[in-house]
């Protein structure tokens, strides 16, 4: 196990996690060695109804036009992912997950002392909700620009009280 994430909100003072048990099952399961504890503000992360609609709206509009404009065969989900990170991630956000990716100072190899990082790589699991609903966006206009046959082929809006994965 290379990381654990867990949230917790502060209310006066002290800590609430969302699943106290389970966390203090998982510290305790550790083994012997040294791990670095780091608290950052987490700000307002992407909903899951969020993260539900982008993989079963958007991503199945994107699979399907992908496939059919002859370029990808059998395409799987995380490269429809990969093709639609690439493409729709707003700019802003990419440059700050570049700038964390640039300012974490690696990982120490324990056994040489040597300092190295993992390669960057796009990513959506550090969205704030206003990122997630920016990225819809943008996948909704590329996809209309690209791929939409006409004005009755879009990406519909997320419905805020369904969202579902495929």
């Amino acid at each position: 196990m290379n990381s654990i994430e867990t949230y917790l909100t502060m209310k006066g003072g002290k800590a609430f996690y969302p699943d106290k048990l389970k966390f203090i099952a998982l510290i305790a399961s550790l083994p012997d060695g040294f791990y670095l504890n780091k608290i950052e503000q987490a700000g307002n992360k992407r909903t899951i109804k969020q993260n539900n609609s982008m993989w079963g709206i958007p991503y199945a509009f994107f699979k399907r036009a992908l496939i059919e404009s002859g370029n990808y065969k059998n395409i799987s989900d995380q490269q429809t992912h990969e093709f639609c990170m690439h493409h729709c991630l707003p700019e802003d956000y990419k440059e700050r997950i570049r700038k964390e990716y640039d300012d974490d100072g690696g990982m120490v190899d324990m056994i040489t002392g040597e300092i190295f990082k993992s390669a960057f790589r796009l990513t959506t699991t550090k969205m704030t909700t206003k990122d997630a609903a920016n990225y819809y966006e943008n996948l909704q206009q590329f996809y209309a620009e690209w791929f939409a046959k006409d004005e009755n082929d879009f990406i519909p809006d997320p419905d805020p009280n369904k969202a579902t994965r495929t």
